[in-house]
């Protein structure tokens, strides 16, 4: 196993202090094809859930990713066994296989080496007689007992310029690498200047896997481009030009072509054909009825333009529906829930209840929300949850509720967590029932901000990009166009209410004019009517008695001709 020892010599790691057990991990990335190696940044801080050191090979077809399982079997301590994690192919760009491998919590009565780094060294921790003696071997040995192992001593001592990874891998430790490191902070805490005595608490941490929503279809997609502001503003506009157009339809003649002209016979068809674009055959004579009409074309360019152009970028991309908002559709959508037992530094005594507040306030609130430190690799659907809290052990939380268990590990698409933290000092902590604190928390809504998913390519981050996904326009940024169709709205009801007025005040006053001037023609010259009809009438008989007159002539003469 060559590249076990090449990997030991170059993936440089940290293992903290004994409260965390977490390591800082230097990946190895293996090239089989040109049979070398390239040292990768480091991940992050793995939890101690799964494994914490990773091997990865790669070739032209496949990645392979391995881990270390260091405490498989009682017989051989610290003994690292390679393990199979899964199996990534780069064709198909998914992963085949996978199996995340816990965290272990026995230690099979093994050896760790625990490294003391010397603040003051008299005071927490001295060698005496052939063994360290003080109050951190005394607390290691209550972990001893809970985690089955045997602690062996070393001393770090590293000047400033010199870092702990490149100490780890120094010949005077005799190859030996510390599993864990104690600092004073781990069981003591500086206030103004005095060490005051802490002992572990106890805090549980609430992590909901958030998977995203399904993706829209293709007929959803139709919507996504205004929010729904904008349709309500826009479907008012709509309501605004038909009604108008259903009470002149309803008014005289008169009054609808004062207003549209006679040549508008369909003004319903004009609309929605200028909101699609379509070239109108006839337009309105009257002033009012063109300006109406240029602004309306003007709002309806305005907002066509926008939809069409975010219909392609939303058409070409994978949009998905928002993730739930509160932690009551959580329990409604059944995600599976995490808890996490995580000791926590108390101070010691009733006596510094007052500075255990003030620290509580100063760094975390008495009952806080946070968002876990998350990394995943979105197409190779293999995720490592990270907390930023040292963990002592883990449970998955099954109920009634909650039937449904997801792996927080592998999911299908990428996600983000949310943790929910409640924190007490004291260690009646445990006789709370689970339920009665998760409806303390359930009120409580999840942050915005906290769903935005962490694009961090753990595996294979420069092979894929990641796309911006289209912002849908809002009534701010669509704010020109609500102005004109303000500005229309405006227009249209002074439009009407005027051209009402002008025809009211104009029209009617000329129609009563006419009347007065007839009725006063006829008093004042009803006799010389009468005569004129009269003389008329007598005429119309005249012309016709000599017509007949005629015709008798000339039927006469024609009787004659026909005698001769």
């Amino acid at each position: 196993m060559s590249y076990l020892r090449l990997f030991l010599k170059h993936a440089y790691f940290v293992k903290k202090s004994i409260k965390d057990f977490r390591i800082l991990v230097y990946c190895v990335k293996f090239d089989l094809d040109k049979l070398n190696y390239k040292e990768v940044e480091p991940l992050h801080q793995l939890d101690s859930i799964y494994q914490n050191v990773y091997l990865l090979f790669e070739n032209s077809a496949k990645i392979q990713l391995f881990t270390f399982d260091w405490f498989s079997h009682k017989i051989a301590c610290n003994i690292p066994i390679l393990m199979t994690i899964g199996v990534f192919s780069i064709s198909e760009l998914k992963w085949n296989n996978l199996n995340i491998i816990k965290k272990f919590f026995d230690f099979k009565n093994c050896e760790l080496i625990v490294g003391v780094i010397p603040y003051d060294k008299n005071y927490f921790c001295s060698f005496s007689n052939g063994k360290f003696i003080g109050v951190i071997p005394d607390m290691l040995e209550i972990v001893e007992k809970n985690y089955n192992f045997k602690t062996f001593f070393i001393d770090i001592n590293f000047s400033a310029n010199e870092s702990i990874s490149h100490n780890f891998f120094n010949e005077t430790y005799d190859n030996k690498i510390p599993d864990f490191i104690i600092k004073e902070s781990t069981f003591f805490t500086n206030i103004n200047g005095k060490y005051q005595s802490v002992y572990l608490g106890i805090e549980f941490h609430y992590i909901f896997a958030i998977t995203p929503g399904e993706l829209y279809t293709t007929y959803e997609k139709l919507l996504l481009p205004f929010d729904f502001t904008t349709w309500i503003f826009l479907i008012l506009t709509f309501i605004t030009a038909f009604s108008f157009i259903s009470m002149f339809n309803l008014a005289k003649r008169n009054i609808k072509d004062l207003i549209y002209g006679k040549s508008i016979k369909h003004p319903a068809l004009n609309v929605v054909s200028i909101f699609f674009g379509i070239a109108l055959k006839k337009i309105a004579k009257e002033n009012v009825s063109r300006i109406l009409l240029i602004l309306f074309i003007w709002f309806c360019l305005i907002f066509r333009t926008c939809y069409q152009s975010k219909m392609f970028e939303f058409m070409t991309s994978e949009m998905r529906k928002p993730s739930p908002q509160t932690i009551n559709e959580l329990f409604e959508q059944n995600f599976s829930v995490i808890t996490q037992k995580v000791n926590l530094p108390l101070l010691h005594g009733v006596e510094d209840s007052k500075r255990w507040k003030i620290r509580i306030l100063n760094n975390t609130n008495f009952i806080r929300l946070w968002t876990s430190s998350l990394m995943y690799d979105a197409s190779a659907k293999l995720a490592l949850l990270t907390n930023e809290e040292n963990i002592i052990s883990h449970s998955i939380l099954k109920s009634s509720e909650l039937e449904k268990n997801i792996k927080i590990a592998i999911l299908e698409e990428k996600f983000c967590t949310q943790s929910f933290v409640f924190s007490l000092p004291s260690n009646n902590f445990f006789l709370e029932p689970l339920d009665h604190l998760m409806k303390q928390l359930i009120p409580t809504g999840i942050p915005q901000h906290s769903f935005a998913y962490h694009k961090f390519m753990m595996l294979i981050r420069k092979k894929l990009k990641f796309k911006k996904e289209p912002q849908v326009l809002t009534v701010g940024s669509l704010s020109f166009g609500f102005i004109i169709w303000l500005i229309i709205l405006s227009t249209s009801f002074i439009a009407l209410f005027g051209e009402i007025i002008i025809y009211k005040l104009i029209q009617k006053p000329k129609k009563e004019q006419k009347k007065i001037f007839k009725v006063k023609f006829a008093k004042i010259h009803p006799i010389t009517e009468g005569k004129e009809n009269e003389k008329q009438k007598t005429e119309s008989k005249l012309v016709h008695e000599d017509k007949i007159i005629e015709d008798l002539k000339d039927s006469k003469s024609e009787q004659n001709v026909s005698n001769e």
